[in-house]
């Protein structure tokens, strides 16, 4: 099915959600937002939910990471909507932007 089908199908009630490829995190921070936006705004921005497909990978650099959240971020602002990023349990993102392991 296509993105735009899937829309149309789904209606202005409907919610959509996609799975952005977790090896696309390893992309430049600069072709990484280029994708994140492509996919937001392929499938149209209303009732939308950005999701990672199976998490971020242990090797995936945190700036990468965070390209991924403050694009997704800097959408919702503009389409005014909601988005949740989910984090595995052996890992989470300091305030000081380290990436630390759980012991």
């Amino acid at each position: 099915i296509t993105r735009a089908r899937a829309r149309t199908s789904a209606g202005s009630s409907g919610t959509l959600k996609r799975n952005f490829a977790p090896a696309k995190l390893f992309l430049s921070p600069g072709e990484l937002k280029k994708e994140v936006k492509k996919m937001i705004t392929a499938f149209g921005p209303q009732r939308y939910i950005a999701n990672l497909g199976h998490g971020i990978l242990p090797n995936v650099p945190v700036s990468h990471a965070k390209a991924f959240v403050e694009t997704v971020k800097e959408c919702a602002q503009k389409f005014n909507i909601f988005f949740v990023v989910f984090v595995p349990s052996w890992a989470f993102i300091s305030h000081e932007g380290t990436k630390t392991t759980k012991n």
